[in-house]
C-alpha cells in the first residue's frame, strides 16, 4: 500500500468526499421526529429521563429479554440529560454515528483492496443505501450503527496490533469489541472475522503468537457474558412471548429470508417496517438466495481478501437474524440488513475489480466508474425519498400500507386516530387489522374496549376472549375481560335474568 504524502492526501480527500456525500443524503433526518419504539424508550420512559438511572440501565435488559444493549441505552440517558426530548439532537447523533461507520468501512476496505477507489466505492454504496434510512431515522435502532462503528474500529486496531507487536493495541481492540457487543449481540460475528483477518494477513507476527492477539477479545466476550447473566439472569434470560404468533422459522423460510436480504440490496423499492415473507414474491427471494450462494462459491474460488471477508461478513451477520429459535423480534427487518450489507458491498466491488483485471481495457475502468456513479446516485435518491417516511408515526405506517396490507400498520394508525379522539377511524383501522390477521390480539383488545364503551358488553367479552385465545398472556385483554364479566354479573344480579 502506497504510504507517500501524495497517497495519504488522496486518501483523505476521498474520505472527505465520502462523508460529504453521505452526510448530504442523510441530512433530511434532522427534521424528523420520534417514531414507534422511541416513545417507549425515550419520550415516555422515566428511566431514560434521570441521569441517576445510568447505573441501573447498564445492568438491565433493553426493554425486554433476551436483548442486552447497555451502551445505546446509556447514551440515550446521557443525551436526554443534555438536551431533553429534542428529536433533531438525537437524530444528529445517529447521523454522526452512521458517518463514522461509513468512514471506518472505507479504511477497512482500503486495507483489503490496498487501493482507494474500490474502498471508496464500497463505503459509498453502503453509506447511501436506503436500508440505512431506518438506522439513522429510528433512534431506538441505533444499536446496529454503533455495533458497526465499534466493530470496524476493533478490526482496524487489531490490524495495527499485528503490524507492530503491541499488546496495548490488542487490548484496545478487545475493548472496542466489548463496546460493539454492548451495542448489539450481532457484533459477536467480529470474533471469527478477526481470527480470519489474522490468519489471512501477511507479515507481522506468525503462528500462535499472532492469534495470541485475540486473548483480549476472548476476555471481552467473557466480561460481556458475565454482565449479561447478571442483567438478564441468564444468557437469554426469561424471554417473554410477544403479542401475536411468534414461531420459529423452518429451513425454507430461513433460506427465503436470506434471498430477501440479497434481493432488497439490489432492488430496494419495497421498503417498509412491516416486511412479511409469506406475502412477498417468491421469485425475487429465490434469485437472491441463488446470488448469495453463487457469490459465496465465487469468493471461495477467487480467495481475495475483499471477496472472502465480504462473504464471511454477510453470512455471519445474517445467520443470527434468522429465527430458527423464536425470539421477540421482527422475522425480517431493514435494520438487520444494515449490519449485513457491508459484506455484500465488498463482494460486489471485488467482482468489478475482477472484471477490470480480466479485461485490462481502459474503457472497462471508465464503465465501472460510470456504473458506480449511476448506482450510487439512484440509491441516494431512493434514500432521500425514504427518509421522510420516518418523520412521524403517521407517515411511517401510511408508507407501510402503500407497500402492502399490514395488520401492524392498521393497528398503529388506529391508535393514532384514537389519540386524536376519532373513534370511527380508529375502529375502521382495527377492523382492517383483524381482517388481515384474525389473531392480532392488540387490535382485538382495542375493538373490545370500543364495544365496552358503547355498552355492548357481550360483544366486548367475545373480543377479549378472542384476544386471549390469540395471546393468553395479554395483560390488558385479561384485565378488560374481568371488568366486562363483572359488569355482566352485576347486570344479571340486578335484573334476575340469565345473561349469556
Amino acid at each position: 500500500m502506497d504510504l507517500s504524502p501524495f497517497s495519504r492526501c488522496r486518501t483523505y480527500l476521498a474520505l472527505v468526499a465520502l462523508i460529504l456525500a453521505v452526510g448530504v443524503v442523510c441530512a433530511g433526518t434532522l427534521s424528523n421526529g420520534f417514531v414507534w419504539d422511541d416513545f417507549d424508550i425515550i419520550v415516555d420512559n422515566r428511566e431514560t429521563h434521570d441521569i441517576r438511572n445510568l447505573g441501573r440501565v447498564l445492568l438491565s435488559p433493553d426493554l425486554r429479554a433476551p436483548y442486552y444493549r447497555p451502551l445505546p441505552r446509556a447514551m440515550l440517558v446521557i443525551e436526554y440529560a443534555l438536551w431533553g426530548p429534542t428529536p433533531w439532537a438525537f437524530h444528529l447523533v445517529s447521523v454522526l454515528a452512521h458517518l463514522a461507520a461509513t468512514g471506518l468501512l472505507f479504511f477497512w476496505a482500503r486495507r483489503l483492496f490496498r487501493r482507494d477507489l474500490p474502498a471508496f466505492a464500497v463505503a459509498l454504496l453502503w453509506g447511501v443505501h436506503p436500508v440505512g434510512a431506518e438506522a439513522v431515522g429510528f433512534v431506538s435502532v441505533r444499536t446496529g450503527t454503533l455495533a458497526v462503528v465499534f466493530g470496524l474500529a476493533s478490526l482496524l486496531t487489531l490490524e495495527r496490533a499485528a503490524d507492530h507487536p503491541d499488546r496495548r493495541q490488542a487490548w484496545a481492540s478487545g475493548l472496542l469489541f466489548f463496546l460493539a457487543l454492548a451495542s448489539k449481540e450481532q457484533a459477536l460475528m467480529l470474533l471469527p472475522l478477526a481470527a480470519w483477518a489474522l490468519r489471512a494477513r501477511r507479515g507481522g507476527q506468525a503462528g500462535a503468537h499472532r492469534f495470541g492477539l485475540l486473548l483480549p477479545h476472548v476476555a471481552a466476550l467473557g466480561a460481556y457474558g458475565a454482565l449479561r447473566v447478571i442483567a438478564l439472569g441468564g444468557l437469554l434470560g426469561n424471554a417473554p412471548r410477544v403479542v401475536g404468533r411468534s414461531v420459529a422459522m423452518g429451513p425454507i423460510a430461513a433460506a427465503l429470508a436470506v434471498g430477501r436480504y440479497v434481493a432488497l440490496a439490489f432492488w430496494p423499492a419495497p421498503l417498509t417496517v412491516t416486511h412479511d415473507l409469506t406475502q412477498a414474491a417468491r421469485w425475487p427471494m429465490l434469485a437472491g438466495l441463488a446470488t448469495a450462494l453463487a457469490c459465496s462459491a465465487w469468493a471461495a474460488k477467487r480467495r481475495t481478501p475483499a471477496a472472502t471477508c465480504g462473504v464471511l461478513w454477510f453470512w455471519l451477520a445474517v445467520l443470527p437474524t434468522l429465527q430458527v429459535v423464536a425470539i421477540p423480534s421482527a422475522v425480517f427487518a431493514e435494520r438487520h440488513a444494515y449490519v449485513a450489507y457491508p459484506g455484500l458491498a465488498l463482494v460486489v466491488v471485488d467482482l468489478l475489480v475482477a472484471v477490470r483485471e480480466r479485461w485490462a481495457v481502459p474503457a472497462i475502468g471508465w464503465v465501472a466508474v460510470l456504473a458506480l456513479v449511476v448506482t450510487a446516485g439512484a440509491l441516494a435518491v431512493r434514500t432521500a425519498l425514504r427518509i421522510p417516511d420516518w418523520r412521524d408515526n403517521r407517515a411511517l405506517f401510511e408508507s407501510a400500507l402503500a407497500v402492502r396490507p399490514s395488520a401492524l400498520a392498521h393497528l398503529n394508525l388506529g391508535n393514532l386516530a384514537l389519540a386524536e379522539r376519532d373513534k370511527t377511524r380508529a375502529e375502521r383501522h382495527w377492523r382492517a387489522a383483524v381482517e388481515i390477521d384474525p389473531f392480532d390480539a392488540d387490535a382485538l383488545n382495542q375493538l373490545g374496549v370500543l364495544a365496552a364503551q358503547a355498552q355492548k358488553f357481550h360483544e366486548a367479552r367475545d373480543l377479549f376472549r378472542r384476544a386471549l385465545d390469540a395471546f393468553p398472556e395479554h395483560p390488558a385483554a385479561r384485565a378488560n375481560l374481568d371488568r366486562v364479566e363483572q359488569r355482566l354479573r352485576a347486570a344479571k344480579d340486578a335484573s334476575g335474568e340469565a345473561v349469556e
